[in-house]
């Protein structure tokens, strides 16, 4: 019996080495990873194997962009949520007709990617760092953001209709009291964590933990969108609660609502074909 013991136990702690081995693997993969997408040899050969015409640019303030496809078409600017980079739009670009159709440009938001090593707290601040982006374009630019890229890209849209064709948010965070709390809120007010995980881990929690307490600053621009506004949301979304779209709808009674049908959050992943059918009004 007590060899018996022994040897569960024995088996119990290497089991559990094995489990930390693998998840600091884990942890230097994504953030080598991310080191590797930040510098321009790796994220142009990383978006080169997907789409063929692709130039990186830089706005004076330091936020990236990919600039795919031809100048001729209608600018498309795709601003990733949190934890998020280039990487977020792979599907939409290789497995849906977007390039057909669009010029699309792709952003990395601040502290993501090469845009910097800190995330922009302040909603109205990172809209006013996407705007260069939008006033580059020799036509109004249909923006579309994803999560916690939706609230900046939709005060971009309030904030400046003219250079704005069309708004599409896709399982968007939208309001403070929709907004989840998880116990990555309590991991993120320790900074000493932040040493030990990848930096694009880190800002995603600070960024989950600060924005609920940034969004109140910005939900009375959302009434004074102008332009055409596509909302869709994931019907069974277990981040960022469908409620968002439906209480963001009620402000823009001309919104087109989108529910995909037992899709999760992350739609960039999953549900490309829904993205795209948004991006056409469907």
């Amino acid at each position: 019996m007590k060899k018996a013991l022994k040897w569960i136990w024995w088996g119990t702690i290497k089991g559990l080495q094995l489990w930390v081995l693998l998840f600091v693997f884990l942890l230097l993969f994504v953030e080598g990873f991310d080191r590797y997408i930040a510098t321009d040899f790796g994220g142009m050969r990383y978006m080169s194997k997907i789409v063929k015409d692709v130039k990186i640019e830089t706005t004076a303030d330091g936020l990236r962009y990919f600039d795919i496809g031809d100048k001729a078409k209608k600018p498309l600017l795709l601003v990733h949520g949190g934890f998020g980079g280039i990487w977020h739009w792979k599907g939409l670009l290789s497995e849906t007709p977007v390039l057909e159709e669009f010029n699309v440009l792709v952003v990395e938001r601040p502290g993501y990617g090469a845009s910097g090593h800190k995330i922009k707290r302040d909603i109205i601040a990172e809209a006013e760092l996407l705007l260069p982006i939008v006033t580059a374009q020799n036509q109004p630019v249909t923006v579309l953001g994803h999560s916690y890229g939706a609230a900046p890209a939709l005060v971009l849209t309030a904030q400046n209709p003219q250079n704005v064709a069309h708004f599409i948010g896709v399982a968007g965070a939208y309001f403070t009291e929709l907004e989840p709390t998880t116990p990555a809120d309590w991991v993120s007010k320790v900074p000493i964590m932040g040493l030990f995980v990848p930096r694009v881990t880190w800002n995603a929690l600070q960024e989950n933990r600060h924005r609920r307490h940034n969004l109140p600053a910005v939900v009375g621009l959302y009434p004074s969108v102008s332009v055409p506004v596509t909302l869709l949301h994931g019907q069974i979304d277990s981040l960022i609660p469908t409620a968002n779209t439906h209480q963001l709808a009620e402000l823009m009674p001309e919104a087109k609502v989108l529910i995909a049908p037992n899709k999760d959050h992350q739609l960039q992943y999953y549900g490309n074909q829904w993205i795209y059918k948004a991006l056409k009004g469907y």
